[in-house]
């Protein structure tokens, strides 16, 4: 503290008391600090007052102490309202609630929580994570319970945040009491500095999964259309359909009924149990790689190959059959591999 008459710097302890007097040579220095709660926030300096005025200095303190701690109280209501108006500018006018937390003390500043919401009735916590889970616990179903306890938890929520700048978790809950069950939390980083802060906004997104539904349910049904056209189609077609991914051990992605059927199989469906979902596990291992390699030849030359291998049948032998693939591309660029499957196995018999 330096003097405001002699420029003397002078250091000594501030307890919490109404005044102090300082005297030096015929100065006498009131000093009286002023708190909010248990904090020092000024000290107020009057020199050489008389003893009027120092009769009055307890009651001036406190005149002014109020001043200030009003002042104060407006600026971090300031600072706090502009904060808020910022985080909420970016998440959205459609959020039911929005906290503030801190991602290093998981202390946590309720901004907005609408009386609908279910947990807008619930006790007070000091964390966020107690106050997670005692809402995940009560309202939250049991297909995203556990994953919203720890997505949304502060330590996850910090390690996420090293390299994103948001995070999306949709939940199932309860209805609450408008009616509402599906939800979404927008995660927002607000890092300055050393301070780790997050804000995180819910909103009911029923509309939207109520569309998303209507919309996997028309998908649904033209799948199974395109299922039965394509059951017709390869009906009248001899031998076998099969159209495959393009991936290490080309997996099915289709196989017709008369495929199956070729090797013995009474559905398609035990036919893709025993090949375990690819053309490696129901061909001749000693056809496998070779079969593949002379594949992969024709097609560097064209879009089409043939060629002939054993499979495996139902009762344990293999048979030889003919294999006409051809590479299909798709407009976003997926390669898929269609073939034709021809039983020539009393042909290849024949010429053994």
């Amino acid at each position: 503290f330096k003097h405001p008459v002699t420029g003397k710097q002078m250091h000594f302890e501030i307890e919490k008391k109404d005044y102090i007097v300082f005297e030096e040579n015929e100065d006498r220095l009131f000093l009286i600090p002023l708190f909010d709660r248990n904090k020092l926030i000024a000290v107020l300096t009057i020199t050489n007052p008389s003893e009027e005025r120092a009769e009055g200095l307890t009651e001036i303190a406190d005149m002014f102490g109020n001043w200030l701690a009003n002042r104060l109280a407006k600026r971090d209501y300031l600072n706090r309202y502009n904060r808020v108006q910022k985080l909420l500018s970016g998440l959205g006018n459609d959020y039911t609630a929005v906290y503030i937390i801190n991602l290093d003390t998981d202390a946590f500043e309720i901004i907005i929580n609408q009386q609908s919401n279910n947990v807008a009735r619930e006790q007070k916590f000091n964390d966020f994570s107690t106050y997670l889970d005692n809402y995940a616990d009560k309202y939250v179903l049991e297909e995203s319970r556990e994953d919203m306890k720890r997505v949304l938890r502060y330590n996850y929520l910090k390690e996420h945040f090293k390299e994103e700048e948001d995070l999306y978790f949709r939940f199932h809950t309860v209805e609450n009491s408008i009616g509402q069950t599906y939800f979404e939390a927008h995660a927002v980083r607000q890092y300055e500095n050393e301070a780790h802060f997050v804000v995180i906004g819910f909103r009911c997104v029923d509309a939207l999964v109520k569309k998303e539904k209507e919309y996997q349910e028309e998908l649904d049904c033209a799948y199974r259309e395109a299922q039965q056209q394509l059951e017709v189609i390869t009906s009248s077609i001899p031998g076998g359909i099969k159209i495959s991914y393009d991936d290490p051990t080309y997996s099915f992605k289709y196989v017709s009924k008369q495929y199956a059927a070729m090797l013995g199989y009474d559905s398609v469906e035990e036919f893709m149990e025993v090949s375990k979902g690819s053309i490696v596990g129901i061909a001749h291992p000693d056809d496998v790689e070779n079969g593949i390699a002379e594949a992969l030849d024709q097609y560097s030359r064209s879009d089409n190959y043939a060629i002939t291998y054993r499979m495996k049948c139902k009762d344990g032998t293999w048979k030889y059959i003919e294999d006409h693939g051809h590479k299909v591309i798709s407009v976003d660029g997926e390669v898929e591999h269609w073939n034709l499957i021809l039983d020539k196995n009393e042909l290849v018999q024949k010429t053994i």
